[in-house]
């Protein structure tokens, strides 16, 4: 994934890392004993970083000293850990693979927290009219970005025999039972979801160890609560046609930051630009817009809003974030830029590259 925002510490950017990066100063110091080792930045701030979740997270954190900010962020990495093992549908191991190996079948019991997570995933689905649908998994393979990249546009008959797999409404759920049972052929992706939901819990985490000052970077999903030292925290959005640039920066408290974009896993052929983010309606990459930001109370809510946004466009997309409590910047397919009237007189922008 390429840069989706910038977190402004200070009053510069790092424009080169995937996701929204953190930028900070080089080397590490070690904490005692078996802690995580954590970058002091001055001001009573510690920054870490480390794998997780088939991604990379970066955390800021204002502590009184380092072994405090060592033992939170030790803490989440734990709760990542236990995450992963839940909600990855990649590891073979986990609940939500074995509801996917029983697609067709008999419904399969799931823990607790599955369970609502994949409720709160269909109740988005429902909202969104589909275009947030966690049974977007059930064409995973036909198209392919990232790695397994090759530049290939499937047939039209194999992208309409996949695409009418997906369909929210055909996951059936027992709350009494505690089951979850998938159509034939199905599959979850929690993808859509799990980071935000992830980045909340280590949010709920901080708070909780009276750290009430930290950026939690994951994936493209980015958190910032409190302030540095009254100094407000500051986020670019990429230029959706400038890897090393940002057209526009705003003053974010106690909010989630959440940008997709068609910048970020694509190739063009003769001309056409094809990306990661499918319409599940038309089971090919979504064609109304270049970017979507979303600011959102909770990270969880920025992960369902930013997708659909992108795919229905800003006509139908405003309104769609207004009912969910967020505003929003969509930079459409003419590369005209809309503003959610919240953040009016708030973001800082110019015109990005054609």
């Amino acid at each position: 994934m390429r840069l989706l925002a910038c977190l402004l510490l200070a009053t510069s950017c790092a424009t080169t890392t995937a996701g929204p990066a953190l930028d900070l100063p080089p080397g590490t110091e070690e904490t005692e004993g078996a802690l995580p080792a954590v970058v002091p930045l001055g001001d009573g701030f510690f920054a870490a970083s480390f794998p997780t979740m088939g991604t990379e997270i970066s955390i800021v954190l204002g502590a009184p000293d380092a072994t405090v900010a060592a033992r939170a962020v030790q803490e989440a990495q734990d709760e990542l850990r236990r995450l992963d093992a839940l909600l990855s549908e990649w590891r073979a191991d986990s609940p939500i693979s074995a509801v996917n190996r029983a697609a067709g079948g008999p419904p399969v019991e799931v823990p607790q927290e599955l369970f609502d997570l994949v409720a709160l995933a269909l109740e988005a689905a429902e909202r969104s009219g589909g275009a947030f649908d966690p049974t977007w998994a059930s064409m995973r393979g036909l198209w392919r970005f990232g790695d397994a990249m090759d530049g290939t546009v499937p047939p039209d008959g194999a992208i309409e025999k996949t695409r009418r797999k997906v369909d929210w409404r055909q996951v059936r759920l027992d709350p009494e039972a505690r089951t979850i049972a998938l159509g034939e052929r199905q599959a979850l992706g929690l993808g859509g979801i799990a980071k935000g939901y992830a980045v909340d819990s280590l949010a709920a985490i901080f708070r909780q160890r009276a750290l009430p000052d930290f950026v939690i970077r994951l994936g493209g999903d980015l958190y910032a609560a409190g302030s540095r030292n009254g100094r407000p925290w500051r986020a670019g959005i990429q230029d959706p046609r400038d890897g090393d640039a940002t057209f526009a920066v705003v003053e974010i408290r106690d909010q989630a930051f959440s940008t997709s974009g068609d910048y970020e896993r694509f190739f063009v052929r003769d001309g056409v630009r094809y990306h990661h983010i499918i319409d599940p309606a038309t089971g090919r990459p979504a064609t109304r817009s270049r970017s979507v930001t979303a600011l959102c109370p909770d990270a969880l809510t920025a992960e369902v809003v930013t997708k659909p946004v992108f795919i229905l466009g800003p006509e139908k997309g405003l309104p769609y974030t207004k009912a969910q409590g967020c505003e929003v910047v969509v930079v459409d397919a003419a590369n005209v830029v809309h503003i959610s009237e919240g953040l009016q007189g708030r973001i800082e922008w110019r015109q990005p590259t054609p």
